[in-house]
């Protein structure tokens, strides 16, 4: 058979076929007659097979590897396959979950006429970047890509200095990235630098709908304070928060945003 007869046969590509046989997958023999390749049965259930290989995430290299195992190596590099695809997967079921987070903040401003609710916060570590006054050091840096490349595990997070609802009209706002423990775990991801460790704990969080984060007044954070004073709970911490989300309402742009304070 030539390529485009085995190609069509099984479905696929003929340059994907041809592909294979130039790295060496295949071993297709020639016609001596016009020196085009010539594909038998054989090479079609060769080509099958790597298919299926490949079907498993196997790349290139490793599904060239796999033709040239014996059963029980073979077997072996099969479990390590399979481990790193219950990695995947447990990667992307924290993905959804992410998702329905994110969801779940666009129900619940358009369900409860309530910007407050209790909850239960992880632990979790925050490194900030934006809006301070401190200078970054190197492993800061590091520690900051490593974050950026983690969405959606990471999360947009969100400080307000104790001081600054102590003294100002407009509240200081600093922004950086945040990642729950259980997924700095899944992604392997150590923070090493010296970051915001937030521990486990009860949370009022307030939920609010801002133009602008940066711009925030005591006005805005009003419900948080009235809601801790009737609750005898002194405001006597930093408040942190995370971006949720972003979206049109009333023909202008806004941010779901929380902020948190810690009761326990």
């Amino acid at each position: 058979m030539k390529v485009i007869d085995i190609a069509r046969k099984l479905g696929m590509n003929s340059s994907k076929i041809r592909y294979y046989d130039k790295i060496g997958l295949l071993h297709s023999k020639r016609n001596q007659d016009n020196q085009y390749r010539d594909f038998d049965d054989l090479d079609a259930l060769k080509i099958m097979h790597m298919e299926m290989l490949r079907s498993f995430s196997l790349n290139i290299e490793e599904t060239k590897l796999a033709c040239t195992l014996e059963e029980n190596a073979l077997n072996r590099q099969l479990h390590q396959q399979r481990q790193l695809i219950q990695l995947s997967i447990q990667k992307e079921q924290a993905r959804l979950k992410r998702l329905e987070e994110t969801m779940d903040y666009i129900k619940y401003v358009s369900n409860n006429k309530s910007r407050i609710s209790m909850f239960q916060v992880p632990q979790c570590w925050m490194i900030f970047s934006v809006g301070i006054n401190e200078e970054l050091t190197a492993e800061d840096y590091r520690e900051i890509v490593k974050l950026s490349d983690a969405f959606p595990f990471s999360y947009v997070a969100l400080h307000i200095p104790f001081q600054s609802l102590q003294e100002d009209h407009i509240l200081k706002m600093e922004m950086g990235f945040g990642i729950l423990e259980k997924y700095s775990q899944l992604l392997d991801t150590k923070i090493t630098t010296d970051c915001y460790h937030y521990t486990g704990c009860n949370t009022v969080q307030l939920y609010i709908e801002t133009k602008n984060p940066f711009q925030l007044t005591q006005q805005d954070i009003e419900p948080l304070k009235k809601y801790l004073k009737q609750h005898n709970y002194p405001l006597n911490k930093d408040l942190f928060g995370r971006v949720y989300l972003a979206y049109q309402k009333d023909d202008e742009f806004y941010f779901g945003i929380t902020l948190g304070y810690m009761i326990d």
